[in-house]
């Protein structure tokens, strides 16, 4: 595997991380109608970025697949 890609899902994987941690400490500690403001919008940029991640992963993994092409034996 090439040095990027590990090197992207890293990134994607700490931005996961990142997102998803930081709904939660944010609808925690934030106080007002601005609360729910945040939570809905970090809420929604955690779900783009996992699903980002999970389609680079599934394109990752069928290339890394070994499949005949064409061959018949």
């Amino acid at each position: 595997m090439p040095v990027w890609k590990t090197l992207l899902i890293c990134v994607l994987a700490c931005a996961c991380m990142a997102l998803a941690l930081s709904t939660v400490l944010v609808t925690i500690s934030h106080e007002g109608r601005d609360r729910w403001m945040w939570a809905g919008g970090l809420l929604t940029a955690t779900v783009c970025v996992v699903a980002l991640f999970t389609l680079f992963l599934r394109h990752a993994s069928d290339a890394m697949n070994v499949k005949s092409r064409g061959r018949t034996t």
